[in-house]
């Protein structure tokens, strides 16, 4: 700033994961997108996600193929844990917000009308985001996170998205109703 000598540092935005919601009838899997926000000019890029084994066995994972050299870490995924390497040995990738960086896969294993979620971890590596803009430096990793169900094999359920605006903004959302047949009254 010229009239006070001050100068303004804006750190480069971080990336966000949405780790989208999924459901499924106890005993069968589901799968759910893992999109991005914020993924430009990014050259290194590392996550860990952890879930309740309780509820939810792990299945598989198919990576972006602009990822695909990512190193996958599943040996402990029996015990609710991944993660995911990515280096771009100094090429810069972008993509667009919404693109999935990932789709999980996973088998409702808990009891019927159970709700958890996954979690993005330090463990076993910290989420981190290198890009171009910020000299190698981390510029931060965060999650949004939907919920994952095992549904009832009687009755129906609303499913009604989590979404973030603004104070006195208005939304429309869409509610899914799941289940929904030969209901009577």
């Amino acid at each position: 700033n010229p009239t006070n000598c001050l100068v303004d540092i804006t750190p480069p935005a971080g990336v966000i994961l949405s780790i989208g919601a999924g459901e499924a009838p106890q005993g069968d899997s589901f799968c759910s997108d893992i999109t991005v926000t914020n993924f430009t000019d990014i050259t290194e890029f590392q996550f860990s996600l952890n879930w309740n084994t309780a509820n939810f066995s792990y299945n598989s994972i198919t990576l972006n193929p602009a990822i695909a050299s990512a190193l996958l870490i599943d040996g402990a995924a029996a015990f609710g844990s991944i993660a995911v390497d990515w280096d771009g040995m100094g090429t810069a990738l972008t993509l667009n917000d919404g693109d999935p960086i990932a789709t999980i896969c996973y088998d409702a294993v808990g009891p019927a009308l159970s709700c958890d979620q996954a979690t993005l971890t330090d463990v076993p590596l910290e989420s981190e985001a290198i890009s171009t803009a910020s000299n190698g430096n981390n510029i931060g990793v965060t999650a949004q996170i939907g919920d994952w169900c095992i549904l009832s094999p009687n009755g129906f359920i609303l499913v009604i998205p989590d979404e973030v605006v603004p104070v006195g903004d208005t939304i429309c959302m869409e509610v899914e109703v799941v289940g929904f047949t030969d209901i009577l009254e």
